[in-house]
């Protein structure tokens, strides 16, 4: 449940200052507009699989909004960072934003120069924005989006200390200038960090941001129309692939923008960064059918195995008239079931 905060609550950043700013964003929504569609005219779609819920966002000027009421998209909140905070984040951004935007674009239109790695794994490189700069921004969403499962859920990504770790490398580094980020030598100890995309030549709103729920090393985030690994870890853990969907081979040193010489970013194939999301929807698919047939099996008394059995026999009498959706399937078959 989502916790309340008020402007007397302390800054999440840089805990001094109070929470006085209303609209932070978990994640930026510069980097997410190709996939949620522009400022006021948003498109966002959230699966809850913990409370079996769904839930759908239109901004105010989407021609799909019929409700007059003015509400927030799920990854932004208020009161979490104070207005300091919230302004070296936004430098930050707009050092990175819009490159990180028209580089998509420009892999789809092959314009930039792709090269390889040593085991042969694609990458493009650039000198802006400066990579101890990208790693900041990119640093500063992972510990958003983790922020914001423990807001949100009392959940805890990584670890409290992984975390904190985070906070304090953020709090410290947005509070120089950017040429001052440009310099520092810190980035070489800080978290390993590779960044990935792919060509972007199918649907951009199969695209996701959030962290990825089941725990890896390194710890995969999704950004949008960008991926993120971040080590915790000195080893990759058992099972990456077939917990992430991303070949264990992309795990690449070459890749580790820490160590480039100027800034990095690896390209998954359109068909591996399928299987990537593919991955993603069925383990929340999975959670989400698990989750709501307790639920079935406690409101009819009937036994998990027989709920489930049935509620997936159910819902997939839906899927023709919801071919794409099989979580609103899952929903009209447990109401029809638990009458």
């Amino acid at each position: 449940m989502r916790k309340i905060r008020t402007p007397e609550h302390i800054c999440l950043l840089c805990k001094n200052n109070k929470a006085n700013k209303k609209g932070s964003h978990y994640t930026p929504a510069g980097i997410i507009k190709r996939v949620i569609g522009e400022r006021n005219y948003e498109e966002l779609y959230t699966i809850n699989p913990h409370n079996i819920t769904t839930t759908k966002y239109y901004g105010r000027s989407n021609l799909l909004n019929t409700n007059p009421t003015i509400k927030k998209p799920e990854h932004v909140d208020d009161y979490i960072f104070c207005t300091s905070c919230e302004k070296k984040l936004g430098i930050i951004e707009s050092e990175c934003n819009n490159p990180l935007v028209r580089f998509t674009d420009q892999l789809i239109q092959g314009n930039l120069i792709i090269n390889r790695t040593k085991q042969g794994k694609k990458f493009f490189s650039f000198k802006h924005p400066n990579k101890n700069v990208l790693t900041l921004y990119f640093f500063s969403i992972i510990w958003r989006q983790c922020l914001q499962q423990k807001e949100e859920f009392n959940t805890i990504f990584i670890s409290e200390k992984f975390q904190e770790d985070l906070r304090e490398i953020i709090d410290k580094e947005i509070s120089k200038s950017i040429k001052e980020i440009e310099n520092s030598t810190d980035f070489a100890t800080y978290p390993s960090l590779i960044i990935l995309t792919t060509y972007h030549k199918g649907d951009n709103s199969k695209n996701f941001i959030n962290p990825n729920p089941s725990p890896t090393s390194p710890e995969l985030f999704f950004i949008g129309p960008y991926d993120a690994l971040i080590f915790h870890s000195q080893h990759s853990s058992l099972g990456f692939e077939s917990k992430t969907g991303i070949p264990a081979s992309m795990i690449d040193s070459d890749l580790i923008i820490n160590f480039s010489q100027e800034s990095i970013i690896g390209i998954l194939s359109e068909s591996a960064w399928t299987k990537v999301n593919n991955q993603l929807v069925k383990y929340v698919s999975n959670k989400f059918l698990h989750n709501i047939t307790v639920k079935l099996s406690v409101a009819t008394r009937m036994p998990y195995s027989y709920s489930r059995q049935k509620l997936h026999t159910v819902a997939h009498q839906f899927l023709a008239q919801y071919p794409d959706d099989y979580i609103r399937c899952l929903h009209l078959a447990f109401s029809s079931l638990s009458k």
